[in-house]
């Protein structure tokens, strides 16, 4: 069985927090200059209620009986699929220092956007 000393858990805490800050150093706002929002169709089904009258020589269970001839109501329920544009997102386009970028968020970004730039290694 192994055991973890003292000082390797304050190792180990030390660079976990070190991770994490680096990590949150590293998130910065960018101003949002527009935002264009993105359709795209989908097919999506729609219920339409059919019904007409029969009429009917004899009155069944549930008719109005009109005299001598019976009026009967039947509807049918017919799902027909429809084509229609849908909110899909939002095209930002942001200046972070100095440079224009574009992404694509579900929400309306407002007027600045988070963004984490990518680290890149130093050569000397």
């Amino acid at each position: 069985m192994r055991t973890i000393t003292a000082a390797a858990l304050a190792v180990l805490a030390t660079t976990a927090g070190t991770a994490t800050a680096a990590t949150a150093a590293h998130i910065g706002y960018a101003e949002v200059l527009s935002v264009a929002p993105v359709y795209e169709r989908v097919l999506t089904p729609v219920s339409q209620r059919q019904c007409w009258k029969r009429r009917m020589t004899a009155a069944p269970a549930g008719t109005r009986d009109t005299g001598s001839e019976a009026v009967a109501r039947h509807c049918v329920t017919a799902w027909q699929p429809t084509w229609r544009q849908a909110l899909t997102g939002y095209r930002v386009k942001y200046r972070y220092r100095g440079r224009i970028g574009t992404t694509r968020t579900d929400q309306h970004p407002g007027e600045r956007i988070r963004v984490q730039p990518r680290l890149e290694a130093i050569h000397f």
